[in-house]
């Protein structure tokens, strides 16, 4: 597993920083399938969250508020993925 970083490179976010730990919590809330249909809204959804490291550090909280959640899904494992990415631990 990929090790976090305290230190941002010079354009991500350090929250950010994390795809794999990502991969993994979508395992566990169940959204795999959706992640994996390029028709499924909560699959491009959560490739928008994936995209966010390549955003420069001052466009990432516009990004959150502005794009991903107003896209957010309804479905309860997509509320949990991103609960999980905002209080993780």
């Amino acid at each position: 597993m990929k090790q976090i970083t305290s230190q941002p490179s010079e354009h991500n976010h350090p929250k950010c920083d994390s795809r794999e730990l990502d991969l993994n919590n979508i395992q566990k809330v169940g959204l795999t399938a959706d992640y994996k249909d390029k028709g499924s809204e909560t699959g491009r959804w959560l490739k928008m969250f994936f995209a966010m490291p390549a955003l420069q550090a001052d466009e990432v909280e516009n990004c959150f508020t502005e794009v991903l959640i107003a896209q957010a899904p309804t479905e309860e494992a997509a509320d949990k993925f991103a609960d999980y990415n905002l209080h993780p631990g």
